[in-house]
Parts: structure tokens; sequence; C-alpha cells
């Protein structure tokens, strides 16, 4: 693989240096510039002259007329450049430099210094080096600090003199930013072949292209890049800008790089970075952004945007067992499973490769470790402990439940079939409401839905996603729907009321704007390719709209009798053991049919009861636990002490 190493002067490996760089000993150019600038200092003229000028113009001055057509160089800035990159080669022509310029201090060359040698002095050409010429656009030359009467002087850029010898070397800016992509045999529904068609032709309408590919990271965005470029018969070099301050220096030495050794720049888009054509734009370009991310453009530059699918079931498949080979004897049902999860790029599947994982519990272990690593601060990642036996529910509640865990586990691979998918794509997106009052095992429900399909849970954190800015609340929320996509989290928004109230009438921008953001909600639902779970215990302010456009709506309601003997006695088993609930079963049944309780709150009685027994250095006793009850009651708006009937609540 041809790689650059992490040092500031890197020689790429040498299939490609044989490639970009002058078919000539690596020595032989500068020593054909050194020999040219000796004899324009001994004024020799002759055969001898006329045969140098005719090897630099001829193959083995290939390195330099690449120098001079990329940058579009005149004869005296050609001129000027082969006497610093001489210089830089043998040292020892600085005396004569000095001695040619009538000035001891004068050891570097001049402009003047080049007309007089080459035969220019009685030209009229104007400055070879002044702001926007292409010696100082492309930092060609490295001006010397000017000492007050003396004209300019000038040493050759490193990598110049690097590219002269036969070496493509990287500046410091670039090193740790840029790499070679190495060219791998691309996704069946990647555009390889419409992208390089489409790139040709904006490009030789004669103005330059960029390719914008939008996807989420580790989607192989620069490998696709490096495949188009590959049908063009170029090589990929990728640069991440991330963090750099001094972006138009980058711009210029990653371009001249890429004008030099012929390569196709893939830039990784930053949020406020400003790609602007500087010091010119190329020819073509890529840049690589989000799956919502928006390039600024720039006016004569022709944007192809590539929305770049990722790779299918099979596809996934296929990698997961190229890439470990141990992969191979892992049941059949299992590698589906990691290939059908939600959320799940390339990229992770070659990372946790990397991992050398011993089987696929432990891939999904680390693919869950690695997505929740990428998760922002807008919502906070829950690894499930509660599994489907832990609830207690209806019968039509624990099926409705049943059918959206099978839902989201195989709707990828039905979506993935011709008809389904051209047919069905608008309804990619996955979502279930769940309405009920507090504590009757909403987000407790969506946890175990979470622990069916090996997920973990995104819980929204409304406080910082809804913002009173106009704008920022849709920006978070794509924030949110970017992150859990990436994580192949399933996403639970709690308290949903607040986010898809009903829509207001408009009469202010604020109404006007809280609409906008209710619609965008709905289409970030509607993309979702995973599953969306809203909570709320209060329906009747949500828009009844909103409501009909999500698949799944289940009603929690409030434990009836006989469910609520059970959650009694499942609770006192976990704090006291199976022995203890079994002596106090009699006391538990009385309580589940006198008083009407949700899940949660028979759990924070019995909890209340346990710590009282563990102040008190004994077992759960009934004292306790009626004290743990009241206290309930009492939080509830109810007497502790008060008889059923008075305290039953009417439903529905």
């Amino acid at each position: 693989m041809a790689v650059f190493s992490a040092q500031p002067v890197i020689e790429i490996a040498p299939e490609f240096a044989a490639e970009r760089a002058p078919k000539v000993a690596p020595a032989t150019l500068l020593d054909l510039i050194v020999a040219r600038v000796r004899m324009a200092l001994q004024s020799e003229a002759g055969p001898a002259r006329s045969a140098l000028e005719a090897r630099l113009a001829g193959p083995d001055g290939a390195a330099r007329s690449r120098v001079t057509e990329a940058f579009g160089l005149s004869a005296t800035a050609i001129d000027l450049l082969d006497l610093a990159c001489a210089l830089a080669a043998d040292p020892s022509l600085g005396e004569a430099y000095s001695a040619a310029q009538g000035a001891a201090q004068r050891v570097c060359p001049t402009e003047n210094l080049a007309r007089r040698l080459f035969g220019h002095a009685d030209r009229s050409d104007e400055p070879v080096w002044r702001a926007g010429m292409p010696l100082a656009v492309w930092g060609l030359l490295v001006p010397i600090a000017r000492v007050a009467g003396e004209p300019d002087a000038f040493e050759a850029d490193p990598r110049i003199v690097d590219w002269l010898r036969g070496v493509v070397g990287l500046d410091a800016a670039l090193v740790g930013r840029a790499r070679l992509i190495e060219a791998q045999p691309p996704f069946a529904a990647w555009p390889v072949a419409a992208t390089a068609r489409d790139a040709v032709r904006a490009t030789d309408s004669g103005n330059p292209a960029r390719v914008v590919v939008a996807a989420a990271p580790g989607s192989g965005r620069a490998t696709f890049a490096a495949a188009v470029a590959a049908a063009l018969n170029r090589r990929a070099l990728a640069v991440d800008p991330a963090g750099i301050e001094d972006v138009p220096d980058l711009l210029m030495r990653a371009r001249r790089l890429a004008r030099l050794a012929d390569l196709i720049l893939v830039w990784r888009h930053q949020d406020g970075l400003q790609l602007r054509a500087h010091p010119a734009a190329a020819p073509l370009e890529f840049v690589t952004t989000g799956p919502r991310g928006r390039i600024a453009p720039i006016d004569g530059t022709t944007d192809l945007a590539v929305p770049l699918p990722g790779p299918d079931r099979d596809e996934r498949r296929e990698l997961w067992r190229r890439l470990i080979a141990v992969a191979a004897t892992w049941p059949s049902a299992s590698v589906d499973a990691l290939s059908s999860r939600p959320g799940i790029v390339a990229g992770d599947i070659v990372a946790v490769a990397r991992s050398a994982p011993s089987g696929p519990e432990q891939a999904i272990d680390r693919l869950r470790a690695r997505a929740r690593a990428a998760l922002g601060d807008t919502a906070r990642a829950l690894t499930p402990r509660l599994r489907w036996d832990d609830m207690v529910l209806p019968a039509p509640t624990r099926e409705a439940l049943e059918e959206i865990a099978f839902e989201a586990g195989a709707r990828l691979r039905l979506l993935a079939e011709p008809e389904p998918g051209r047919l069905f794509a608008r309804n990619g997106g996955l979502a279930a409401l769940f309405s009920g009052p507090s504590g009757t095992g909403k987000t407790m429900a969506a946890e175990a839905i979470a622990d069916r399909l090996g997920a973990d849970l995104l819980i929204v954190d409304l406080a910082a996603t809804v913002s009173k800015y106009i704008g920022e609340t849709a920006k978070n929320l794509s924030r949110v729907f970017d992150e859990a996509a990436g994580a192949g989290c399933i996403l639970l928004f709690d308290e949903a009321d607040a986010l898809f109230a009903k829509r207001t009438e408009i009469k202010d921008s604020h109404d006007r704007h809280a609409n906008t953001d209710t619609n965008h909600l709905l289409q970030l639902l509607e993309g979702f390719d995973g599953l969306a779970i809203l909570a709320t215990n209060r329906r009747a302010n949500m828009d009844p709209a909103f409501v009909r456009r999500i698949r799944h709506v289940v009603e929690f309601a409030r434990p009836a009798a006989a469910e609520r003997r059970i959650i009694w006695r499942r609770a006192i088993a976990a704090l006291a053991g199976e022995s203890r609930a079994a002596e106090l079963a009699s006391l538990l049944d009385a309580l589940a049919d006198q008083h009407e309780l949700t899940a949660a709150q028979i759990k924070n009685a019995m909890l209340t009861a346990r710590y009282a027994a563990m102040r008190e250095g004994g077992p759960i006793n009934a004292e306790q636990i009626r004290r743990g009850l009241g206290r309930e009651l009492i939080k509830d708006g109810r007497p502790a002490n008060a008889p059923a009937r008075a305290t039953r609540i009417r439903l529905g």
C-alpha cells in the first residue's frame, strides 16, 4: 500500500514515486540544473549549452517541465527558480552569486540576476515576484528577510527541491492531515462510473467541479472518491483540515502537491470551513460531509451532489466474514444479526475487525462501545438492563410491543427486497408512540425492546434540544437523529408532547418557526432507518395529524389487580428473596387488591421498605411495606391510610 509516513519530508512508496515523479535517476535533474546555472555564470555558450537546454526540454527534464506547466511559469520565473534550486543542491554557488551581483551579502538569487545571467536583461517582462504571480501564489520561492536598500532575494521551497530530486514530499502543514487513499473494490450500489462521467462532463465545460459526497462517517466516502479517481486513472489524497488555523496556507500546499503529482484532493468538510478557490480552483476535487452537511458554494465551480448509499445486508455479511477469519465459524444467524443492525457502516466493521473479537457477542459489545463514544451532549445512551420478561403488562399491550420489536428487526431485510424497497421506500422510518400515565412502564418497555434488539437506548435530552433561538431546535434535532443513525441506537423522546405539540396558528415568527420545527421532525422520523419511540402522558396535547403518521400507537394503562400482585411479588423477591416474598404473599395480594398503583409506585414503596429494613437491622416486615405504600399514596395526593374505595381512580 502506498502511504505517507509521519515525517516532515516524506518519500512516497517507490511505485507511486515512479508513477508521478520524473522517469530519470533522482540526482540527474538537479545536476543538470546546477550545470545550467554554472554555464550561465561563466557566460558559456555554444553546442554544450544548447545540448544541455535540449536535455532539460526533453525526458530528463520532465519534472522541471511539470512545474512549468502546472503553475504557468514564464521563462524568467523558471530561470529564477533554477537559480534557487541549484543553490539548495550546491550551496557553494552562493559565492558565485555574490560575485556576479557585486556584493558579498548577496549570496541568494534575485530577479535581476536571473534576467542578466539568462539573457533577459533587455526584456520588458513584468516582474515575476509580486502578489498574484505564480512564484508567490504557489509558494515556489521563499523570500528572504529584506535589508533596506537590497533587492528581493529568494530560496527555493524545500518541497520543490524534493520534487526535482524525484521525491514527492509532504509539507509540514500536511503531515498528519494528508494520506493517500488506497483504491478498494467499490460496493455494488456506489455510482462510481456515473460520477466519473459527470465529473468529466463538468470539467470539459471549462469550469472546476466539486463532487460532494454525503454520508455518515465511516461509510466509505473517501474510498468512494478513490474509486472514482481510479476510474479517471488518477490517485486520491485525503486531507483533514480539522483544527487548522491557517486554512489558506493549507489549501495552497495541498493544491500545489495535487498539481505536481496529478492527484485529486478529497477534503473532509468541517462546520465553518471555507474551501475557497485559493490560490486557484482545482479542476476536480471531492468534499466529504455528513448526511445533512451543507457546503458553501464557490462562484464558477460546479457542485455534483452524491448521497452515498451504504452496503446492503449481503455486503455487510461478506465484510464480516472477509475481515474476521473466525467469523466463518460463527452461527449464520449471528452473522445475519450483525449484518442487519441499523446504523452500522463499513468503517464500524473494519474497526471492530481490527480488535479481533472472539465471537459475535463480543463484536456487538464493541459496536455498541464504539457508538457510545461518538455521541454528543444532546442525548445520553443507556445500555438496557431490563429484559422482556421483566415487564408485567396486559396481553394486548405485550403483543403490540412484540410486533414493534419484530418489525424493527425485520424491516431492513424486507425493504432490501426489490419490490418492497421500491414501493415502500418512503415508509422507511419506524416510529412508535407510547401513551399513558406516568409510571405505567413506557420507558421500561422501550428499554426491553432495545435489549431484545441488542441496541442501546438513546434518550433525548429535551433541555439540550429545544432552543428559544430560531433554527437551533431543528439543528439540534438533526444532530440527534444523525447520532442515533450512526450509533445504531433506538431513539426515545420522553415527554414527547413538548416536541410534538399541536401546531399553532401563525401569529408571529416564533409560531411559524415552531411549526417548521414540527415539520422538520416529521421528515427526520420518516427518513430515520432505526426505531424512534415517543413517550407521553399527555397525548391530548399532541398534534393529531402527527399521531396519524406514526406507525404504532400503544396505550399503557395502570395495571389491574392481577398484574399488581405479580409486580408486588417480583419487587419483594428482588429486594428480599423468594422466601420472604412467600411469607408476605397474603399481605402483598391484599395491598394489590386494595390500592390502584402503577408499577413505578409499587417498586418505590418496596424500595422504601427495604431501606427501612436495612436501617433497622432486620428483614422486611409488613409495617415497613405499609409505610412505603403510605409515602407513595401521599405523593399521589391520597391519604396514607385511606380505604381503597376512597382512593379508587377513575380510568378512561
